[in-house]
């Protein structure tokens, strides 16, 4: 039982160390900041592409991710009002 206190002390040490240390002499560096929304279309009846798109793009999201969307050219006409790229 003892050797399992110390293993476990010893383990904590260098992990502990290790993290203190891995960044040592580092500069700092800026976060990355992505804003990200999900929508799920289906349970939406609210709008066309179009106004849908309308609505999300003053929020300024980086990527949008819409679930049960329909089919056809839907997702483009809302990443083209919204100025953004689109995959299906």
């Amino acid at each position: 039982m003892k050797t399992k206190r110390i293993i476990s002390i010893v383990f904590s040490t260098v992990l502990l160390l290790s993290v203190a240390f891995s960044t040592y002499g580092e500069k700092k560096k800026k976060p990355i900041k992505l804003k990200v929304a999900a929508y799920n279309v289906e349970f939406s009846d609210k709008g066309s592409a179009q106004e849908i798109g309308e609505k999300l793009k003053p929020y300024n999201f980086d990527v949008v991710c819409f679930s049960e969307a329909p089919g056809g050219n839907w997702t483009k006409e809302v990443g083209a009002v919204m100025g953004l790229n689109y995959v299906v």
